[in-house]
């Protein structure tokens, strides 16, 4: 587990760390409800935003938690494994939104995500105490960076003002992960690291990512999606109009 030497406020061992994300968690509880809503009744799409909104709540509790927690707690190491556990879910269930809300993939496709999510996560948890610091946060953005896939279909679909939230939240994720790998910028020496600048960077690329899988779920249900297996042809989609 990585030791930082970063100075307490009151009770958190990590501040910044953990009250940006404990405030992003807040945000996710607010606003689940307004998601839910949108997706409408289509238990495909319902079930992709509560694998989303588990993904990204679960991240926001479990970052803000470990953070939280002093070294010596016996509970940091537990909460240290699950935070990097629900990045990995957070990727897929943001991706698999993005899919199934937007009606881009067919239902095998969908499956290739969360495979390379579960095979990432379980060959990090086998590794984590070995591994050096920026290795996580580059199997992070690399997996991330699968989503460059339905983004173009999202892009051709839809149109590129649509798609912008995708790009701009992908490239405030890959931003937080470059500080983090590289443990820049020291900003405020022991207050202010580069770990802190990620997550600052993570919960406003979070933001991003929701209002992309809102604009998402507000598109038109499409029929396609009640049943596609493997051999069924894709209908064309008509692109929207700015």
């Amino acid at each position: 587990m990585e030791e930082r030497t970063i100075l307490p406020w009151l009770s958190v061992s990590e501040p910044v760390s953990s009250l940006s994300h404990l405030a992003g968690a807040i945000a996710v509880a607010l606003l689940a409800s307004r998601l839910l809503e949108k997706a409408g009744d289509d238990p495909r799409r319902r079930r992709a935003v509560w694998l989303y909104l588990f993904g990204v709540g679960g991240m926001f509790v479990v970052s803000g938690t470990y953070h939280f927690l002093d070294n010596a707690n016996p509970y940091r190491g537990l909460f240290w494994r699950l935070d990097h556990a629900m990045i990995w879910w957070t990727i897929a269930g943001t991706i698999s939104a993005v899919q199934i809300l937007a009606g881009l993939t067919l239902r095998w496709r969908g499956y290739v995500v969360w495979i390379l999510a579960v095979t990432g996560m379980t060959l990090e948890q086998l590794t984590l105490e070995g591994l050096s610091m920026w290795v996580s946060p580059a199997l992070y953005v690399g997996m991330g960076w699968y989503g460059i896939f339905p983004m173009v279909q999202l892009i051709r679909a839809e149109g590129v003002k649509f798609a912008s939230a995708v790009f701009w939240a992908g490239v405030t994720c890959t931003a937080g992960g470059i500080c983090d790998a590289l443990e820049w910028p020291l900003l405020w020496p022991g207050v202010i690291e580069g770990h802190e600048v990620m997550h600052v960077l993570i919960a406003w690329g979070m933001a991003q990512f929701y209002r992309a899988v809102t604009n998402c779920a507000a598109l038109p249900f499409r029929p396609y999606l009640q049943g596609d297996p493997p051999g069924e042809a894709r209908p064309e989609l008509e692109p929207a109009h700015d």
